[in-house]
């Protein structure tokens, strides 16, 4: 019997996401595919201490499927360019670990342990979990829908809250944007496709991810089956600009 290929679960974070990081390094622990490494890549400005302690409270815990690695780079001075530079490790180490897939896991998305395997099952480039952004009245579903299209301009919009309930059956769907909360993307299309940002524009990596899917006809798969929890804090609370 063949052996499953290895994934890699990554994501970018930083002691901002810290109220959250024991329950998230668990939660990986948990997941019923056989085969996966979990590495964050720490982006503090803090000469690898929250790595440090990432990498404590794992050991300690008795978790060793678990590595914090610190990066820091001064010249990056907005949090978009930090976080663009740490999905692009997060590729790296994809491509050059010998991993088939890249499981996109943001650290403060909490996902159902079967999570991972269902979402290989589905054999697509790429296919994510569907999970919820934002607080409040402003709470809704982290999918996008493709409205209109030419050669320059792709336009989409969110499902509205009182949408949901058609949206989410339980059957996989074709998506303008997912996010990157929760997913699944083949070591192909990472190879053919960094993420990337644009000086002063507020725009993140992972909306320009979708624009290349898109445009390289690659298409996005939310399996509506899957409903990650999504422990977000406001980030202006840790005095985080995002200009």
């Amino acid at each position: 019997m063949n052996k499953l290929p290895k994934i890699l679960v990554s994501c970018p974070t930083a002691s901002a996401k810290n109220y959250i990081a024991l329950q998230w390094i668990l939660n990986t622990q948990k997941f019923t595919y056989p085969n996966y490494d979990v590495v964050v890549f720490n982006n503090d400005d803090d000469n690898g201490k929250n790595a440090e302690w990432l990498n404590k409270i794992a050991i300690e815990n008795g978790l060793l499927n678990f590595k914090a690695i610190h990066y820091s780079d001064k010249t990056h001075s907005t949090i978009i360019e930090r976080m663009c530079i740490s999905h692009n490790l997060c590729r790296e180490l994809t491509i050059n670990g010998g991993y088939s897939h890249l499981l996109h896991l943001e650290s403060d998305v909490i996902c159902p342990n079967d999570a991972l395997q269902n979402l290989y099952i589905h054999n697509k480039k790429v296919v994510g979990a569907l999970y919820y952004r934002d607080s409040g009245k402003s709470r809704r579903l982290m999918a996008q829908r493709r409205i209109s299209r030419s050669s320059k301009n792709i336009i989409t919009e969110n499902f509205l809250p009182n949408e949901d309930a058609f949206f989410v059956d339980g059957t996989l769907k074709t998506v303008a944007h997912l996010g990157l909360g929760c997913v699944l993307i083949s070591v192909d299309v990472l190879k053919d496709m960094p993420f990337r940002y644009i000086d002063g524009v507020d725009m993140h990596p992972d909306s320009y991810f979708a624009e290349d899917c898109f445009r390289k006809n690659i298409k996005i798969f939310a399996d509506t089956n899957i409903i990650c929890e999504h422990n977000n804090e406001d980030w202006d609370i840790y005095g985080l600009n995002w200009k």
